[in-house]
């Protein structure tokens, strides 16, 4: 049971407390287990919908039986209703009460009296009947989802926030694609209610293909609310070392919205090397010029650079190129810059130093980096000076020289977008 929201954990004991109840009070009675099934956001049931007239019919026939019958009498009935978990937890959670609240007044219409003996119990978004279709299926990052199912709770709260979801892990897989994936053939039978009727009595021969239930594991796998055995059995599937393994980042690709701003058209790339550390390969290369002859304005940077890094925490729940990191840089280049007969500078520069950021997670497809630079820049100009019609570019063979610079060199606010592929699993 580790792993499972409190939430969820009640749940399950307040079936098990009236189904324990339920076989207390009934001694050995019969038991009728009818379960129907919702389209998504419905709370009411379609009839033509996976056979529910059929299962609304069984449930008709049976209840009119019990009640005709003089010698039988119902003691209890259990509804148990519930919801998939895509979607607003709380929209769920009203869509699993209205659920649950059909199915009671439809058995009370018919067999009037029945309310008082009816108790209806809802769950909201079914993360057991979830792991358990995950179990038995063969979906992508399979091992990946179970992982999150087994040891992410509901919600993940610190100091009293909310500060991630179950589902916000869940859908954060392989771009969201995972998520996809299980809305679209593994959530149809989550949204649905189980009635569990207890009665005394023998039911008639006509109705002996009734499902007939003495016992209370099988009460608690007939509603899918059984703790995920499967993980328990197979505990490789929900390692550490399993979870995140099936899909890495293998390299980014980045540009400085900063750089962006101004015009100066650049781009990244970063490739990890191992958990721990990634090599930065970076390039800048605005080259504008403008005005009469194309000589009065002129910014022309092209330099390119390195920057091993090293990421100073790695966990098996946080992606690649994720988290705080440090790193050393060196870069050189070439530029010409120029505003009309002002700065008119052609030279060669490089700098060498260390930088220090953090980049996060901004959306399913996007992470953000955010980092400073410091260390020692040197170059070497020329000046020049236009011809007036600007046609020609003079150099002023007089007005040569060398800059030396030690401070903040770069800053960094670039856009990320991780590339992932399959790589081999341990077990």
């Amino acid at each position: 049971m580790s792993g499972l929201s409190g939430k969820y954990i009640g749940q399950i004991s307040a079936l098990i407390f009236f189904a324990l109840i339920f076989m207390i009070r009934a001694n050995a009675q019969n038991t009728i287990v009818k379960t129907v099934f919702f389209k998504a956001s419905e709370t009411e049931v379609e009839n033509s919908f996976h056979n529910n007239g059929k299962s609304l019919d069984s449930l008709t026939n049976c209840l009119r039986a019990i009640g005709n019958d003089k010698n039988a009498r119902i003691t209890g009935i259990l509804v148990i209703s519930a919801a998939s978990p895509e979607g607003r937890a709380l929209i769920n959670d009203d869509l699993s009460r209205k659920r649950g609240e059909w199915i009671a007044d439809f058995i009370n219409k018919t067999l009037p009296g029945t309310d008082s003996l009816t108790t209806i119990i809802s769950i909201g978004d079914d993360w057991t009947g979830t792991a358990r279709k995950v179990v038995n299926s063969n979906i992508n990052d399979r091992e990946d989802v179970l992982y999150i199912l087994k040891n992410i709770p509901v919600n993940v709260v610190r100091n009293n926030q909310v500060v991630d979801t179950r589902k916000r892990r869940l859908m954060n897989l392989e771009g969201g694609n995972t998520w996809k994936e299980m809305t679209g053939t593994l959530f149809g039978d989550l949204r649905k209610a189980a009635v569990v009727i207890s009665y005394e009595g023998q039911a008639p021969e006509e109705y002996d293909t009734v499902k007939k239930i003495t016992g209370l594991t099988e009460i608690k796998d007939t509603l899918t609310l059984e703790t995920i055995k499967p993980l328990k059995e197979n505990p490789e599937l929900i390692s550490r070392e399993a979870y995140g393994r099936n899909r890495k980042t293998i390299f980014a690709l980045k540009t400085n919205l900063l750089y962006d701003a101004i015009t100066a058209v650049n781009f990244e790339i970063e490739i990890p090397m191992g958990d721990r550390f990634s090599l930065g390969i970076e390039d800048i290369f605005p080259w504008w010029s403008w005005g009469p002859n194309k000589n009065k304005y002129s910014f022309q940077l092209w330099t390119m650079g390195l920057e091993p890094r090293w990421w100073m925490i790695k966990n098996g729940q946080r992606d690649r190129l994720t988290g705080t990191f440090a790193g050393i840089y060196g870069m050189g280049g070439k530029y010409d810059f120029q505003f009309n007969d002002d700065g008119c500078d052609q030279g060669e520069l490089w700098s060498a130093g260390l930088t220090y950021g953090v980049a996060f997670k901004l959306s399913r497809l996007f992470n953000i980096e955010f980092s400073i630079s410091a260390g020692y820049l040197k170059s070497k100009y020329r000046h020049y000076t236009p011809s007036d019609d600007y046609t020609h570019l003079y150099r002023d063979k007089y007005n040569d020289g060398r800059i030396s610079y030690f401070g903040p060199t770069k800053a960094k606010i670039a856009l990320v977008l991780p590339i992932t592929g399959k790589s081999q699993r341990k077990r």
